[in-house]
């Protein structure tokens, strides 16, 4: 348990003796005397506030206990198995969300040692927050100035495992990098799982996000540690006051992305999100987007190839999603938006039409799940302009057979011919969301579909029943070494005759 000192202040009185021998005190004095108690007496109730929040216990986090070790000569650390065994003892594959545990955390050393300087180290979070509500101008200017003023500096370095030997493995060099100080950072932490296939997050904390030097001497000591997972670097200021990639000022949460090369996919990216598109031209608006932009004001024109139902990715009435299909005449790429601005886009914008669009966002792909290098992201402020003469045709794609899907398509949107549904499994819930695993078939093979949902939704199709489907992901299953196809919010299933 971290503890907060109370600084003691004394105040000394100034005094000067009249002729008459008695004490007066200076002019003014008083006065002052009063100001400073009074500041004194905020602090001290400020202090107390941060004191109770700090020490107050946490049942949602495992932290390793034994500070005492901590600082050791690595010799001595090495000799001692204590810290080792409690590491084993405290994986994040062994805990559940669910169970009340949300972070296993290590600790360096505690934050604020420092007694001479720990009043102006702790960051003042009510200060911040009130700032931040009477900010006119939000840019990452500003949002400097709020981190250097109210002494919320701090940031950290993100990677992801899945549960399992994975994740445990990842954990177990960043805790014993940390203690070690091999890992130039104070503290850690890892998420627990919430389902049996979940990934965990990892943070690595630096005390100053402005400081560009700590912060990649982190980064350093993590790959040198032999990690080679991507990694993402963000502020807490952000967290703090809720900026997130969703934010209607566009601005990126994340400041530095680090990534190995060619550690998600040795593949070059594919040019459109629709798999079997040809294309017609060597030049077209997607085909010239070159980086990613935060809020560009530069007009694209684009079509809308399809338009996904509001599909629900959380509990709250604002956790939905919307995602569009949009077109050159010459190929695709995905569009997605999120909370308000999904519900705006939903009502307003129409398939088959061409816009001309202002103040978007070009993000990277995760090519781990998508294979385009990048999409495009839509804000509440994001302006659309409805054109007359838009693109005359729409790029259609070449309709699969099972033999057809293979690594040349993997994490695109295939279309298929006709099949047939030949098993569909029960609903099962291994994670948070559904799973029904159903089967079809052609006259070239069978391959199977994971079909997620957020709710337990009855299947409206029977074994035997002749579709095509549009729009579905194709996944490969290191584990099984195969291919299978995964729903998404933008697959359409069309029934057909025998």
């Amino acid at each position: 348990m971290l503890r907060v000192k109370i600084p003691t202040f004394h105040l000394m009185e100034s005094k000067i003796k009249t002729g008459k021998g008695k004490d007066v005190e200076k002019s003014g004095s008083k006065r002052k005397r009063q100001e400073k108690l009074q500041d004194i007496e905020d602090l001290e109730k400020k202090m107390l506030k941060i004191a109770r929040r700090i020490t107050k216990p946490n049942p949602e986090r495992v932290t390793q206990p034994v500070y005492e070790r901590v600082g050791l000569p690595l010799k001595d650390i090495e000799d001692d198995n204590s810290f080792n065994e409690w590491v084993e003892n405290n994986l994040p594959s062994h805990y559940y969300k669910s169970n009340g545990v949300h972070w296993i955390s290590v600790v360096r050393k505690r934050r604020y040692d420092d007694t001479e300087n720990e009043t102006k180290n702790i960051p003042d979070i009510f200060g911040l927050q009130s700032a931040f509500k009477d900010t006119k101008v939000v840019n990452k200017k500003t949002l400097k100035k709020l981190a250097k003023k109210y002494s919320l500096t701090s940031g950290k370095w993100m990677l992801f495992g899945k549960t399992g030997c994975e994740i445990n493995r990842l954990w177990g060099i960043v805790a014993n990098g940390i203690i070690r100080g091999t890992i130039p950072s104070l503290s850690a932490k890892v998420s627990a799982k919430s389902g049996e296939h979940d990934n965990h997050v990892i943070c690595i904390y630096n005390d100053n996000f402005l400081n560009d030097e700590e912060v990649f001497a982190l980064r350093d000591g993590i790959r040198n540690s032999m990690i080679d997972q991507p990694l993402k670097y963000k502020a807490d200021l952000y967290t703090r006051l809720g900026i997130y990639s969703t934010n209607t000022w566009g601005i990126d949460p994340v400041l530095y992305r680090d990534e190995v090369e060619d550690i998600i996919n040795d593949k070059q990216p594919s040019i459109s999100a629709v798999a079997g598109i040809t294309l017609t031209r060597e030049y077209s608006p997607l085909l010239s987007i070159a980086s990613i932009t935060m809020n560009s004001p530069v007009p694209i024109t684009l079509g809308i190839k399809s338009i996904s139902r509001l599909e629900k990715y959380g509990k709250g009435d604002e956790q939905v999603r919307l995602s569009i299909l949009f077109h050159d005449g010459n190929t695709c790429l995905k569009g997605i938006a999120f909370g308000a601005s999904a519900r705006k886009w939903k009502e307003t914008l129409e398939f088959r039409c061409t816009y001309k669009i202002h103040n978007y966002m070009i993000k990277e792909s995760n090519r781990k799940y998508n294979n385009t290098k990048y999409e495009i992201y839509l804000w509440e402020t994001t302006v659309f302009k409805k054109l007359k003469n838009g693109y005359a045709k729409i790029p259609n794609e070449k309709r699969m057979t099972i033999s057809d899907l293979d690594q040349q398509f993997e994490n695109l949107l295939v279309s298929t011919s006709k099949v047939m549904f030949t098993k569909i499994g029960e609903s099962m819930r291994p994670k948070e969301k559904f799973l029904r695993e159903v089967y079809i078939k052609d006259s070239t093979g069978q391959i199977k579909i994971k079909m997620w949902s957020l709710e337990e939704n009855e299947f409206p199709y029977n074994v035997g029943d002749y579709v095509k489907l549009k729009y579905v992901y194709l996944r490969y299953d290191s584990f099984f070494g195969q291919y299978f196809l995964e729903n998404n919010d933008n697959m359409r299933i069309f029934k057909c005759n025998e």
